[in-house]
């Protein structure tokens, strides 16, 4: 027995390791992912890179107040060749926070040339860590500079692999207007030019601009006292400060210089065409009228002309109700930026609901939106709406590589929500993409004509819940055609099921997805997602002609002489002919009395002497069948009545 006892303390201190890791696993949010420490991908390069070329990627926690670390992870090397070059950043998973959005940029200096990804890349929280692509292309000439000078409050001196980086972002969004980074960019202070375009900042929000020095594993970092508007600070100087924390950082490989075209040093110029144009381009192009919009306009015709043949009180209900209602309103964003022709904008009203899954009602893509702000019509089936249910207007605005998505649904129709003048506020994207749910469409029959569209919502089922929104046109777009929608991190509950659905609409033609794939929660992807739709018959107003009645017509000619006149002209006439049998009947009673054997006559008799009472009523009350049932009841009773009082004559 006491073999056993130096074990059972083993045991003990295994369960509570076991205990401990069960709790620890329990800290990290249901279906997010435990951060691995590394994130890899490709760099998308276009054109030819020479052997003096040094690629910077760099993963910031978006979500950090000004006064907390910014950089979490930043790699440099250098590289050559084209296409796609491999990346890998380290960073300490014991700085992540699974409620904050973390974004990588990245950045390639060639010479004079510079290379950039023209929005940051959700990562680790909102995206993925391996795989992660990212489009570069030569960073455009912009119409402003804010110059900042940037020193270190120590008198360390820097190696030629130091990297000095500047951003300047809004305050309390991941907006950023402009970047710049120097490699090996010598001693302290070091000058840096954020180029920008003042037409895409906020004139009424405040930024920041954050600057950060990475030397090997050593950091220093440091931002401006206090917040500031670009356009009226034209030079700023930050004084960064050495963190205790340090970067891990992967060992420089000799390797990436042998490729054997870097000869070529005109070739940075030839990287001008940017790798992200082809996802961008799927986007910004036409479509037409919604598919919704035709199918109101006949349907009042018929129910108008036909209410008033119908009797008593099944009319007033369908008369009552509209077939067809609009949602008027328009779109606006923040900043002052000007749209060019190409610019294309989609509007959809959602059901959003109390509960189960979001649809899409009706949408409606703006081919030529001019400027801000930007009207828009919704033409919805009131069938297709429900009184107890929440509905919400969400739009979009696609120009270039420019645009703007609805973060927030305003509501409107149902609970007081209004129908006209809704005002429709949208997001410059980039502020949006803290965390992206990507994939593609599938089983669309393409290629969609030029009013083709697609609508991509991330939702929570149980709640009825919008997580992302995006729309876009898809003029010629053949399946599979991708989506990205843009989401907060912070806004995800781990204890919630997240599911995406889409819808692509080409003129009268449009499919829909009927239950989506789960994503992000739950062990879910967020990334490579296959959203399976199929065809809808028929637009959803189509329904609103059937419970109109096609038999009622056939007689409206003839009651037209007033209002109530038919049934009450006819009950007088057959009073009238009833009240002339059985005065006849009684007269013949009185003139030659019924014989004895009469009383058998109920058995044998009534068979000739109905027929002949019978017709003169069947042919009173024939034009009356058509019009309901009201009428032969009356007529029924009268019957009797003279059933009765002709049984003795036909006996005679």
């Amino acid at each position: 027995m006491s073999r056993h006892r130096p074990g059972r303390p083993a045991a003990r201190a295994l369960l509570g390791a076991l205990a401990a890791t069960a709790l620890l696993l329990q800290l990290v949010p249901a279906g997010l992912a435990a951060p691995s420490g590394l994130v890899t991908g490709v760099l998308q390069v276009e054109g030819v890179l020479t052997a003096d070329a040094v690629a910077v990627v760099t993963i910031v926690d978006a979500g950090a107040a000004i006064t907390e670390p910014f950089v979490v992870g930043q790699q440099g090397s250098p590289v050559a060749g084209s296409g796609e070059i491999p990346f890998a950043v380290r960073y300490d998973p014991a700085r992540i926070d699974v409620t904050r959005p973390y974004l990588l940029s990245a950045a390639i200096v060639d010479g004079d040339a510079v290379l950039l990804n023209s929005a940051p890349v959700p990562v680790i929280t909102g995206g993925p860590e391996t795989d992660v692509a990212v489009p570069m292309s030569i960073r455009p000439t912009a119409p402003a500079a804010l110059v900042v000078l940037v020193q270190t409050g120590d008198d360390t001196e820097l190696s030629p692999d130091a990297v000095v980086q500047v951003a300047v972002g809004r305050v309390g969004g991941a907006r950023q207007i402009g970047r710049d980074l120097s490699v090996a960019p010598g001693q302290p202070p070091v000058q840096l030019a954020v180029t920008y375009d003042p037409l895409l900042a906020d004139p009424n929000a405040e930024y920041v601009a954050r600057a950060t020095i990475v030397d090997g594993e050593k950091v220093w970092e440091g931002s401006v006292p206090t917040p500031f508007r670009p356009a009226e600070t034209p030079q700023i100087g930050i004084d960064v400060v050495a963190l205790e924390a340090t970067l891990p950082t992967i060992p420089a490989s000799p390797g990436p210089s042998a490729s054997p075209g870097p000869s070529a040093t005109a070739a940075p110029e030839a990287t001008a065409t940017a790798a992200p144009e082809p996802t961008a381009t799927a986007a910004p192009e036409p479509t037409a009228t919604p598919t919704a919009t035709p199918a109101p306009t006949p349907t009042p015709a018929p129910t108008a002309t036909l209410t008033p043949t119908a009797s008593g009180s099944p009319s007033p209900s369908p008369t009552a109700l509209p077939t067809s209602g609009t949602v008027d309103g328009t779109l606006v964003y923040r900043e002052s930026a000007t749209l060019s022709g190409d610019a294309k904008a989609v509007v959809a009203l959602l059901d959003e609901g109390n509960s189960s899954s979001v649809a899409v009602v009706v949408s409606q893509v703006i081919s030529t939106p001019g400027q801000q702000p930007i009207a828009f019509s919704l033409t919805y089936a009131t069938a297709d709406l429900d009184a107890n249910r929440s509905y919400t207007i969400r739009g979009a605005i696609v120009d270039g590589e420019n645009a703007w998505v609805s973060d927030t649904g305003v509501p409107v129709i149902t609970g007081g929500a209004p129908t006209s003048g809704v005002v429709v506020p949208l997001t410059y994207r980039p502020d949006l993409l803290l965390g992206e749910v990507t994939g593609s469409l599938t089983g669309v029959d393409g290629p969609l004509g030029d009013e083709a569209s697609s609508v991509t919502i991330v939702s929570r089922p149980d709640a009825g819940a919008v997580l992302g929104f995006d729309a876009r046109p898809q003029p010629g777009a053949s399946a599979p055609i991708p989506f990205s929608v843009p989401f907060n991190v912070a806004d995800v509950d781990p204890a919630a099921s997240y599911v995406v659905t889409g819808q692509v609409t080409d003129g009268d033609r449009s499919w829909e997805s009927a239950t989506g794939p789960a994503v992000i929660t739950n062990g879910n992807p967020i990334t490579g997602v296959e959203v399976p739709l199929v065809a809808v018959a028929t637009p959803s107003p189509s329904p609103s002609p059937t419970p109109v009645p096609t038999a009622t017509p056939v007689p409206e000619p003839e009651p037209e002489e007033g209002e109530g006149g038919p049934p009450w002209a006819l009950l007088v006439v057959l009073a009238v002919v009833v009240g002339a049998v059985i005065a006849v009947v009684i007269a013949r009673r009185g003139a030659q009395p019924p014989p004895a054997a009469g009383r058998d006559g109920p058995v044998t008799g009534p068979g000739p002497e109905p027929e002949a009472t019978a017709g003169p009523e069947a042919a009173v009350g024939s034009p009356a069948e058509p019009s309901g049932e009201p009428a032969p009841e009356p007529v029924s009773e009268l019957e009797a009545e003279s059933d009765a009082a002709a049984g003795p004559e036909a006996g005679s």
